[in-house]
């Protein structure tokens, strides 16, 4: 296990034991029970709707990414949740914005723009729908699915600006929020990120097993998310 995975590993389960904090939730695709197991990145949707309940049962709040960053920080640090739900799979449209708006849960959806009418995604229809939902935020997961560490800034920038672009041609709206395909620290550096903050988003998110502190909220350019789909299934997040 390379030295960044044990750091990893150590500082999750940290976070979990600690169930006064606040921190950013990351899925992928939320799927029925029985394929579950056939895919990675995966959450099963009895897994997933057994964390929303356990996250009401422990007092756990869910609040929208504007409100993560427009509420005082004291409020915010105090057993605060934000869903988001990456790249832009299918079952968005069919199971977790129905489930979640229902519940009147806000989420923030990540979308990959080259992945919009490809099996297993949104369709560009579908985006237009969910834009228009006001629980559901739209963000931006770059254009292509690639790790930036090695690319150069205007490689970025294009990838960034072709994703904004169609973001805004599809929605009507200026997607504000950015989240790094992998967003691990092998997968974008802080450069990258300093790069998308000059491009001008309100606020970066990778993929770091860390709780949310007044630091990082300032900064707000790399923001932590914690894989919950992954902490599910080794059994280490629970709120009972």
């Amino acid at each position: 296990m390379r030295l960044t995975d044990k750091i990893c590993a150590l500082l999750s389960k940290t976070v979990l034991r600690d169930k006064g904090i606040s921190y950013v939730a990351m899925f992928h695709k939320i799927t029925p029970d029985e394929v579950v197991a056939q895919e990675p990145f995966a959450c099963s949707q009895r897994q997933f709707e057994s964390y929303l309940t356990g996250l009401k049962r422990a007092g756990m709040n869910v609040i929208s990414v504007d409100d993560l960053l427009t509420h005082p920080v004291d409020e915010v640090l105090k057993k605060k949740v934000v869903l988001t739900f990456d790249d832009g799979f299918a079952d968005i449209d069919s199971f977790v914005a129905p489930l979640l708006t229902r519940h009147g849960v806000p989420f923030t959806v990540f979308i990959t723009t080259s992945l919009l009418n490809t099996e297993g995604y949104l369709t560009t229809e579908q985006l237009k729908v969910l834009a228009q939902n006001p629980l559901c935020t739209i963000g931006m997961h770059a254009h292509r699915h690639l790790q930036f560490r090695s690319s150069s800034k205007e490689e970025l920038l294009a990838d960034f600006c072709r994703c904004k672009e169609e973001l805004c041609r599809l929605t009507g709206k200026e997607p504000l929020y950015y989240a790094f395909p992998y967003g691990s620290v092998y997968a974008c550096s802080w450069q990258n990120s300093r790069v998308v903050r000059g491009a001008g988003v309100k606020a970066v998110f990778m993929t770091l097993p860390l709780k949310l502190t007044a630091g990082l909220l300032r900064y707000r350019y790399y923001l932590p998310r914690i894989d919950v789909p992954t902490l599910l299934k080794q059994g280490k997040m629970r709120y009972d």
